[in-house]
């Protein structure tokens, strides 16, 4: 049997192959996945929704945790699989980090115990074992997540509409239906269930629906309000930089804006400023300029960039640029908002005699604490090949905060870049989290 459409639909645009709207506002949920294993679901479709539910939870970034480990509220996540009978395969407890949870998902055995399913014994087991377990934050809504073609045996749909009111009637707690393939088309599951927590399988259905949806009923309130960011971008405009290349970059810097959900001024929101260097660093945008206020003004300053270039690359003179001048309040720093940088460049620094000012300049701004640390990604894109490689990648490894693994990436194809940011739109996202 082959996947169904929308499962590989979920599993693109979790991978980045579709626009992702990035949300700058953490979910606190207690989320438990309830999967139907029964034998009349194939192991393809069943091997599909274990990888949904790994790039979902991979989308939590750095916020799952353990609620009573935690100074502030966080999500978790639990897993059972049912068909005749329902077994526990992570409980809350059991998934202390993201790379836990993702790990479990992975060893998850979804061998058919019966071919008879009872989505009744599945929904109560959830109540009972999770949201009433002790081990829920009562503080966040609960979320179970069915996955389930919906076929109950006739004399248990009363059971599965009893226990479903049943978890229902608990407060701030939410059904979200995800109907695999069903020959019967429609189940009774779709007269009980909120409409707009049913999510069929089709081709305009995507994993951003869903975890969007969570968003509406479980954003979490954080101190010193972290959702606001101070992002710098930095482009490299040297003359071993193509002239075509940095039109892609234009377009990747318009897909990493729209991306975000909250550009501009307000709440939790995030402001850009774009700087440009060669020999010399140009200013395009700071913080304070009146474009910077609206979504529209940031596109159309990015629309004016130049794409003329210079010879060297002066990566020192853009860092010092970005301590001296544009992290500062005169220029629009707001002191409650994280501050980070996106440097996109293609070489090292030019001459070699000035790497070392580049590395003392990243490691100046990196070291700074509270609000006013900056956060350093460096986009590393193709270019020519330098006399001395392992002095670039020093460099690079010097400029780039830790882990490297999140915030060092190297593509070998440039158009490799735009796909890739919504993933970048997410990791800014958990600064400050």
């Amino acid at each position: 049997m082959v996947m169904p459409v929308y499962l590989k639909t979920f599993i693109a645009v979790a991978l980045g192959a579709v626009n992702v709207r990035a949300l700058c506002g953490p979910i606190c949920a207690n989320i438990v996945f309830g999967v139907d294993t029964s034998c009349d679901i194939s192991d393809d479709t069943k091997n599909g929704v274990k990888e949904f539910m790994e790039k979902f939870v991979g989308m939590f970034n750095d916020t799952i945790a353990d609620p009573k480990a935690s100074p502030i509220r966080v999500s978790q996540f639990g897993l059972l699989a049912f068909d005749s009978s329902s077994r526990i395969v992570i409980g809350f407890e059991d998934g202390q980090t993201k790379y836990d949870v993702i790990n479990k998902i992975n060893d998850f055995d979804h061998t058919a115990l019966d071919c008879k399913t009872s989505i009744s014994e599945a929904i109560n087991m959830a109540i009972a074992d999770f949201f009433e377990s002790g081990d829920d934050d009562d503080r966040s809504p609960n979320v179970l997540v069915l996955f389930t073609t919906g076929d109950a045996q006739p004399n248990t749909i009363d059971d599965t509409k009893d226990s479903i009111n049943r978890l229902r009637a608990k407060n701030n707690t939410f059904l979200f239906l995800v109907p695999l393939t069903n020959k019967n088309g429609k189940t009774e599951l779709y007269d009980v269930v909120d409409p707009k927590n049913i999510f069929p399988y089709s081709e305009d259905i995507n994993v951003g629906t869903v975890y969007t949806r969570i968003e509406e009923i479980s954003r979490c309130p954080r101190p010193f309000a972290p959702g606001n960011k101070d992002v710098l971008i930095i482009l490299d405009h040297s003359k071993s930089f193509k002239p075509e290349h940095k039109i892609v970059v234009r377009d990747a810097l318009k897909t990493l804006i729209g991306a975000h959900k909250k550009v501009g001024d307000g709440e939790a929101a995030l402001e850009f400023a774009i700087i440009a260097y060669n020999n010399k660093v140009e200013t395009e945008m700071l913080f304070n300029n009146t474009m910077t206020s609206t979504r529209a003004g940031i596109l159309a300053a990015i629309d004016n960039i130049s794409i003329t270039h210079e010879k060297n690359r002066r990566t020192d003179l853009a860092l010092e640029f970005a301590n001296d001048v544009v992290f500062r309040p005169d220029t629009g720093d707001r002191p409650f908002a994280n501050n980070v940088i996106i440097l996109i460049t293609s070489g090292p620094t030019i001459k070699a005699k000035y790497q070392k000012n580049t590395i003392k300049a990243a490691n100046a701004l990196k070291s700074k604490t509270g609000t006013e640390k900056v956060t350093i990604f460096l986009l590393a894109l193709p270019g020519a090949r330098p006399k001395n490689v392992a002095a670039r990648q020093r460099e690079w490894d010097s400029i780039a905060s830790e882990p490297k693994d999140r915030f060092f990436k190297s593509f070998e194809n440039i158009n490799e870049l735009s796909p890739f940011m919504p993933e970048i739109a997410a990791r800014v996202c958990a600064i400050g989290l």
